[in-house]
C-alpha cells in the first residue's frame, strides 16, 4: 500500500486529468482526421487495385478521387 502523501498526490493527479475536457471543436477535428486518413488509405488502395498497371487509368482515377 502507498504512503498517505503519495495516495493524496495520486488522487490529485487523477482528478486533474479527469477535469480536462475535450472541446466539441477538438472532437470534430479528431473525427475529420480519422475520416481523412481512412479516405486516403482506402481510396488509394481501391484506385491502385482498379488501375492495375495502366498509368493513364491510374492518373485519371486519382484526379477523380481528388475531386470527390
Amino acid at each position: 500500500m502507498l504512503p498517505k502523501s503519495m495516495q493524496q498526490q495520486q488522487n490529485l493527479i487523477s482528478k486533474r486529468l479527469l477535469s480536462i475536457a475535450v472541446t466539441p471543436a477538438a472532437k470534430l477535428t479528431y473525427v475529420y482526421l480519422i475520416l481523412s486518413i481512412t479516405w486516403i488509405l482506402i481510396g488509394d488502395w481501391a484506385v491502385y487495385t482498379f488501375a492495375s498497371n495502366d498509368y493513364n487509368m491510374l492518373e485519371k482515377l486519382q484526379s477523380m478521387k481528388g475531386l470527390l
